[in-house]
């Protein structure tokens, strides 16, 4: 490999939106080739966080849900608590364009490269790259025909695994050219639901797409499209407790943190295990290796008797759509306990360079995902399970057009402007009724997000090592709950309530390039991200009880507590400081990042007694970490590389109690 790695420098990368050296940016950038993705097994953006220090993926959501919906996106240790399309810490990309949803279940079959972004990227990205951004960049098509088929196999006596993947490419005529790629693929169980049926297994099927016109050597024209359909036997599942009641000899104190002022008094506790009155942890989890669990009979329908007797119609009432979706274009609800995704996008995007070396560019892209699941709401903790449904859609389309100055001067610059939409419809429904039309407690939410934005950057090479960069975007971001609240329309409901911000994001940077094999850069940004939705109507119902004695004084309490709290936390701020070395030593190459960063009004559950009842609130919290990676080849054919990342994370101000405080 001592070749690749001589090149090393020749890499370019379009993490600032145009072309640059992977040595000579002044961000911290991890990227990864097609071949590379094949030889290092990576088949989604779980795997490949693997092989990526400063990004954490799991395919599983915030508080432990079930499948990949939603999965747990981290940057350099930040990750949202409450999870939303429209407020996640870090994001993925399609060739510059915001994925809003799905992004757990995209396969990644056919990419000219990978680009993981570490630290915020809203100058370039916009909205939720507070942490970082994810930019998969489509294979283009080559000159001549060229194809690859990868098949993998691996029996298992819980559920073979096994990938079929084809991509095919070249030209048509001498100015149009095509990719198309396809992949089907499962991945066994490695557990399994108590009448044998496969727990955890996945099947992915996609397609991708790429079609790129050339008419000129100035004219470029690219048009690209994915499609996913996917399901999983994701479900949760719980651990016996460990400890006997009685037999837990700790005790826990605290203190309450006030809610609304003085409306939910703070207050302090104290919780002795020795009088709970059933079977705990006792502050210790078994490894998971070491641990039996729980989980609910599979079959047909997935329910087991018990459970038909105890909730009739489950099964229907958890496959029936709420009438708030109207005609919406949703897969079809599980069998049973599981999760079905379809996800699809339509991409497309083009430079034109001007006779004086300007570059025009821009894209059109429009995405849809749909999500249902089918999930045991008990955990496994009653014999008698309880389904619970819980549906999704997401669509979205965003525009954006740009110029850029030629990049051989002293002083280079580029300008753009983006606009972004969003369109949620989200239910969460129970099987808890005896009939379907009389489900009127699921929780429905209905939102809309716009977000504008005018970014642009300007570089100046003060001398012929040392260059000043001021990169911003000012971004008027709003996000509307239409409706939140029961189906069927609710009293209490939150309806038309908008939160936005309208601010500057800047960054600014310095590189000193003593030599054309060293980049030392420091920089700042200052970045901006919605707040969310507190749920605070729900807790407050939660709260504050119908004393029963015929007084309405406790709707003016819950009034009063909605209004100090309000319906979303405040817009949340992050400061944000790197310095950076990046080398190449003979054939060897290596980058390090040291990181600081302050985030602002982060959001947190907040858990409350007398009911255990949740309210998310705004927090603070320090992160300060150091990043390494590394390249050394050993001979042509053998390269060792690899990184860490390590993070020290602080929250200074937050609340959450959690169960420890729970009455005894």
């Amino acid at each position: 490999m001592n070749g690749q790695v001589a090149v090393c420098r020749q890499i370019l990368v379009t993490a600032r939106k145009r072309e640059e050296s992977l040595l000579e940016i002044p961000v911290a950038v991890s990227t990864l080739n097609q071949d590379e993705i094949i030889t290092r097994s990576i088949f989604d953006t779980a795997d490949l966080s693997n092989f990526t220090p400063g990004l954490t993926l799991q395919n599983f959501g915030q508080g432990g849900t079930s499948g990949r919906n939603n999965p747990n996106i981290r940057f350099r240790g930040l990750g949202v608590q409450a999870a939303s399309p429209a407020a996640r810490a870090g994001a993925i990309f399609w060739d510059g364009a915001y994925i809003s949803d799905g992004v757990g279940v995209l396969p990644l079959i056919d990419l000219e490269r990978v680009e993981v972004i570490k630290g915020p990227q809203t100058a370039f990205f916009g909205r939720n790259t507070f942490a970082g951004a994810v930019n998969y960049l489509p294979a283009r098509p080559s000159e001549e025909l060229e194809g690859r088929v990868i098949t993998a196999f691996a029996p298992d006596s819980k559920g073979d695994s096994y990938e079929v993947t084809a991509a095919l490419g070249g030209p048509i005529t001498d100015t149009l050219g095509y990719r198309v790629a396809g992949t089907t693929n499962q991945r066994g169980a490695d557990y399994e639901f108590q009448d044998g049926s496969p727990l955890g297994e996945e099947e992915t099927l996609s397609f991708w797409g790429t079609l790129e016109w050339e008419p000129s050597d100035a004219l470029s024209l690219r048009f690209s499209t994915f499609i996913v359909d996917a399901s999983d036997t994701r479900a949760t599942v719980t651990q016996p407790s460990t400890v006997t009641s009685g037999n837990c000899n700790k005790t826990y104190s605290g203190n309450f943190r006030e809610i609304g002022g003085s409306l939910i008094p703070g207050g302090s506790f104290t919780t002795d295990l020795s009088q709970k009155q059933q079977n705990i942890f006792c502050g210790q989890i078994l490894d998971w290796d070491d641990a039996e669990f729980r989980v609910n009979t599979f079959g047909d329908d997935r329910l087991t008797e018990k459970s038909a007797r105890a909730y009739p119609n489950a099964s229907e009432n958890v496959r029936t759509l709420p009438e708030e979706f109207g005609g919406e274009d949703l897969p079809s609800p599980p069998d049973g306990f599981g999760n079905e995704y379809e996800v699809w996008r339509a991409h497309l995007a083009g430079d034109y360079t001007l006779e004086n070396g300007y570059v025009v560019s821009g894209f059109i892209s429009h995405g849809e995902s749909g999500f249902w699941s089918i999930l045991d709401s008990d955990n496994a903790f009653n014999e008698a399970t309880r389904p619970a449904g819980f549906v999704r859609k997401v669509i979205d389309t965003s525009y954006e057009l740009r110029i850029a100055s030629p990049g051989d001067g002293r002083l280079r610059w580029g300008l753009g402007i983006n606009y972004y939409e969003q369109e949620l419809i989200a239910a969460n429904f129970s099987s808890s009724c005896a009939d379907p039309s009389d489900c009127r407690g699921a929780d429905m939410d209905l939102q809309d997000g716009d977000n504008i934005g005018v970014f642009g950057s300007v570089d100046f090479d003060i001398t012929d090592t040392l260059t000043a960069s001021f990169e911003g975007r000012w971004a008027e971001d709003t996000q509307t709950i239409e409706y939140q609240g029961a189906t069927g329309g609710a009293p209490n409901a939150v309806t038309d309530e908008e939160s936005s911000f309208s601010e500057f994001m800047p960054r600014v940077i310095l590189t000193w390039q003593p030599t054309d094999a060293l980049n030392i850069y420091g920089s700042y940004s200052k970045s901006y991200l919605q707040g969310l939705a507190t749920d605070v109507v729900d807790y407050a119902d939660a709260i504050i009880r119908d004393p029963g004695d015929g007084s309405t004084d406790y709707l003016q309490q819950r009034a009063d507590l909605v209004a100090a709290v309000g319906l979303f936390t405040g817009t949340q701020e992050l400061d944000a400081f790197e310095l950076g070395v990046k080398q190449q030593l003979g054939a060897i190459n290596y980058s390090v990042a040291l990181y600081f960063m302050d985030w602002q009004n982060q959001t947190f559950f907040d858990l409350s007694l007398p009911a255990f009842a949740a309210v998310n609130l705004p927090g603070d919290a320090e992160y300060t970490g150091i990043e390494f990676e590394w390249v050394v080849p050993i001979t042509d054919w053998f390269t060792f590389s690899g990184g860490f990342n390590y993070v020290d994370a602080e929250f200074t101000d937050f609340g959450g109690a959690g169960s420890v405080a729970n009455e005894v």
